[in-house]
């Protein structure tokens, strides 16, 4: 059975399933470039139509608020992608959050917490219990009388001026603000307890909440924490093929689950070698980009940007291009083997979820937060090319991790295609590209 998912709320996504094979789980807004929106755009479209695949059915999910439903079904039709084809329509918000939880994890005890789930008789999932995949208990935002951990959280995020989906910010920010620091305390505290109502043991985490990475490592010390990488809404699709399939989608390999990346020859490219590419990456910034693109928030090697961790100058190199916040730390990749030689309490994170205290707190200091933990990702040798390139910058550093960020302009969503590069290189002074699939090297003349 061929079928297409969409969520068309925010933060949406495709998921394209050929008999229980994931083709394609795209997150919407990398070919809008309109971050957390979910309108359907041509590029996107034209990626699907080339797939030639005759749907057997359109499922689509949403929400109340930023729905798009009614543009994806017009342009769906004006592409002939829906031509005979059955269209079912769902809004079983927190149960596809842990659908998707249980494909990414395996977990099948799942708290679900988010800011604003489905709206159910005026009353908005916030908190979901799920033991063994059965719904226990859901708490619901009703009015003033309750309103759950994300909300809250939100609420003082907006106080402390970091807008919506300013949330990572906040965390950050509780290093040195009472209001942040008493919001992600209280969180943490209260995330505990909930989950302690119901569970030991092994649990898996979904939901937005997911992405407070102190949090999931806080509970990892009383639980065994399984935490989603592709906890928000943009995994919501995934969610709802692995449900409609009775939750046996073929197993779940890895994160990077976009469209291949397509090359072009308009640019001026050199090529190169993982030697001469981490030569470089001794005192320059360098991009990287390959294959399927990753989903979620996180840059993990296929859309990054990175730099050398030892060099004091390269918060300030890197600044250039990204403009963070001088309260937000940058993270690391680090080559797996090496981790427990660095880090404390290690173990695998292939999906930077967790947070891991420094063993050396000054070699680690540009990629650590100011109380010595930095946000790590395991590097093994099944990510070939970006593997090999930090062992290239390790034999001749003698340091087997790197600063990661993701590939993308401030505000931004990250880079997509090479013509979406293009744009970002006449914006900021990046000056070289690494294509490790190609063995090419993008040289911005400009810069």
């Amino acid at each position: 059975m061929k079928c297409l998912f969409i969520h068309t709320g925010h933060d949406g996504a495709i998921t394209i399933v050929d008999n229980k094979e994931i083709v394609v789980h795209h997150q919407i807004d990398r070919f809008n470039r309109f971050k957390h929106s979910a309108l359907p755009s041509h590029n996107l479209l034209e990626k699907i139509q080339k797939l030639n695949i005759n749907f057997d059915l359109i499922y689509i999910t949403f929400l109340d608020e930023d729905n798009c439903t009614l543009i994806w079904l017009k342009f769906l039709k004006q592409y002939n992608l829906s031509k005979n084809v059955k269209i079912n329509y769902s809004i079983q918000h927190h149960k596809y959050h842990a659908c998707t939880t249980l494909y990414t994890t395996g977990s099948k005890n799942i708290f679900i917490f988010d800011r604003v789930g489905a709206n159910i008789n005026n009353n908005l999932e916030q908190e979901s219990y799920f033991k063994d995949m059965n719904l226990i208990q859901t708490n619901y935002k009703r009015g003033n009388q309750y309103k759950g951990l994300g909300w809250r959280y939100s609420e003082a995020t907006t106080k402390l001026g970091f807008g919506e989906h300013g949330d990572a910010k906040t965390m950050a920010y509780a290093e040195y603000n009472d209001l942040a620091k008493q919001t992600q305390n209280s969180f943490e505290q209260e995330s505990l307890k909930m989950i302690s109502q119901h569970f030991k043991g092994e649990v898996g985490l979904g939901g937005g909440c997911t992405q407070n990475i102190i949090n999931n490592t806080k509970l990892n010390q009383t639980f065994k924490i399984k935490a989603c990488p592709l906890n928000g809404d943009f995994g919501i699709s995934l969610g709802a093929a692995n449900s409609y399939f009775n939750n046996k989608l073929n197993v779940f390999k890895n994160i990077n689950m976009g469209f291949e990346l397509e090359y072009d020859s308009n640019f001026k490219m050199v090529s190169t070698t993982p030697k001469e590419v981490a030569d470089l990456l001794v005192n320059n910034v360098v991009g990287i980009m390959q294959g399927r693109s990753e989903q979620g928030q996180r840059g993990l090697g296929f859309r990054s940007l990175l730099a050398n961790p030892l060099d004091n100058k390269c918060i300030q190199k890197i600044n250039q291009i990204k403009k963070r916040e001088w309260f937000r730390p940058f993270a690391c990749s680090i080559l797996h083997e090496y981790g427990k030689e660095y880090l404390e309490e290690y173990f695998e994170s292939p999906h930077m979820m967790y947070v891991f205290k420094c063993k050396n707190k000054k070699l680690m200091k540009n990629v650590s937060s100011k109380s010595g933990t930095t946000r790590a990702h395991s590097v093994t040798k099944q990510q070939t090319h970006y593997y090999n390139l930090i062992h290239e910058f390790f034999k001749i550093t003698k340091n087997p991790f790197v600063l990661n960020t993701s590939l993308n302009l401030p505000g931004h969503v990250l880079v997509e295609t090479l013509d979406d590069l293009r744009y970002m290189l006449t914006q900021v002074p990046l000056k070289y590209v690494y294509l490790p699939e190609i063995k090419k090297m993008i040289i911005n003349e400009n810069r």
